[in-house]
């Protein structure tokens, strides 16, 4: 029964999720997600309560397509409490060669997204600007360990400037339910290249019985600015 068990939960899909950098591969059935964060500064406190995500393979492991929203709070100490619909983010995954166990060569794919302003910018709920972010994804799968490595480029329309994240993430299973993760991520805008942002983060990842998955993560992001940001997130997932 237990080895049953173990054989069906690894079967299930495996994704980058809840990190900031993404795998490159795809997701084999559809699936819901469901994303609470909470990110403090200690002047503004902002919850996702919830994100919802529907995401679904187009051609089985090669393109997948994310759809998401979310319902935001922003609470501030000198204005009154904001809430309402956040920005939406359009994705399309194409897993131009997926990480392999095993093979001693990489796997790649690229993720754009486009981020659409439906959240208001007065309210300090959406970005108030189109974006879109053109990501390259590397990864290596070996016995219980996965890396991967993500560089970007993001173009907001309606500027002439844009900004270039860079990610590393380290992921390992330490049991077939549970995979435990650690990453760093920073980025810049392209013109100003030393006014960074940094963010160090760590997370799991633990499969269920019956298509469901629960992930969490803690982070920091440090600014130049001096502004840091605390992150705390929970994902759940329902696979189809």
């Amino acid at each position: 029964m237990l080895a049953g068990l173990a054989l069906s939960l690894a079967g299930q899909p495996s994704v980058a999720s809840p990190y900031m950098v993404s795998s490159t591969t795809t997701s084999k059935s559809t699936k819901l997600k469901f994303t609470f964060e909470d990110k403090d500064n200690g002047i503004k406190e902002t919850l996702t309560m919830p994100k919802v995500g529907f995401e679904t393979p187009l051609i089985e492991h090669v393109l997948e397509f994310k759809l998401a929203t979310g319902y935001r709070r922003v609470e501030r100490m000198d204005r009154a409490t904001q809430d309402g619909l956040g920005d939406t983010e359009v994705k399309l995954k194409w897993a131009i060669a997926p990480a392999q166990a095993g093979a001693r060569r990489p796997g790649f794919a690229i993720e754009p997204k486009l981020t659409l302003p439906t959240g208001s910018e007065s309210k300090g709920l959406g970005s108030g600007s189109t974006e879109l972010e053109i990501p390259l994804i590397v990864g290596w799968k070996f016995d219980r360990v996965e890396l991967g490595a993500e560089l970007a480029y993001v173009h907001t329309f309606g500027e002439h400037d844009g900004t270039v994240p860079l990610g590393v993430l380290g992921q390992y299973q330490a049991t077939p339910a549970l995979k435990l993760g650690v990453e760093l991520v920073a980025e810049a805008p392209t013109d100003h290249f030393s006014d960074y942002e940094m963010s160090a983060n760590a997370g799991f990842k633990w499969k269920l019985p019956h298509g469901l998955e629960v992930q969490g993560l803690i982070g920091r992001t440090v600014h130049t600015n001096g502004r840091d940001t605390d992150k705390l997130k929970f994902v759940f997932e329902k696979y189809f």
